[in-house]
C-alpha cells in the first residue's frame, strides 16, 4: 500500500517471512522474492494487478515457484494467481488452494484436480465473473464438501 511510487521491489537478502496482504493494492510492476524468503503469509500481492498492468514477480527462492502468473510454495500450495485469463487449470499434485489466492480474478473457469485436498477461506472471493468450477467425478464428494461456500458454482465432470 506504501510502495505505490516504486516500479521495482526488490526483496533484501536479510528477509525470511513476507507476511499477509504485504504488498496489498501496490502499483509496482516488479518484485523480485530473494532466496532468503523461507515463508508467505496470505496472498502478499492481493490487489496488485487490478488495473490489468503486468505484474512480474521473480523468485530466487528454492521454496516458491511462479508459472503463469501463479505462485506456488514447495509444488503443493497455490499462494496466489495474478493473471488475466478466462480459464485457468490447477496443476495436478497440488494440494491445497490459500485463502485469497484467486481473489477478485476475472476468471470464468477454474479446473480443480482431484489431488487437491483443501480450499482457503475467500479463496475465490469477489470472482464476479467465474460461473464454473470444475472438479473431477471421482472427487464429486469431496469438493462438495471443501467447497461448501461456491456450492452454486461447482460443475463436476461427467455429469
Amino acid at each position: 500500500m506504501y510502495c505505490s511510487s516504486l516500479d521495482s521491489i526488490s526483496i533484501p537478502d536479510s528477509v525470511i517471512s513476507i507476511g499477509d496482504y504485504a504488498f496489498y493494492g501496490c502499483k509496482s510492476k516488479k518484485i523480485i522474492i530473494s532466496k532468503s524468503v523461507k515463508r508467505m503469509g496470505i496472498n502478499p500481492f492481493i490487489e496488485m494487478d487490478k488495473d490489468g498492468d503486468t505484474l512480474e514477480i521473480i523468485s530466487y527462492s528454492s521454496k516458491f515457484v511462479i508459472d503463469n502468473n501463479t505462485l506456488y510454495e514447495d509444488s503443493h500450495k497455490l499462494i496466489s494467481y495474478w493473471g488475466n485469463y478466462d480459464t485457468f487449470t490447477v496443476p495436478k499434485g497440488i494440494k491445497e488452494i490459500g485463502e485469497f489466492a484467486f481473489f477478485n480474478s476475472k476468471l470464468k473457469t477454474i479446473n480443480i484436480p482431484d489431488t487437491i485436498e483443501s480450499i482457503g477461506d475467500c479463496a475465490f472471493g469477489w470472482c464476479f465473473s467465474l460461473e464454473h468450477v470444475l472438479a473431477p467425478s471421482s472427487s464429486a464428494e469431496k469438493f462438495k464438501r471443501i467447497m461448501d461456500e461456491y456450492q452454486d458454482m461447482i460443475r463436476i465432470e461427467g455429469e
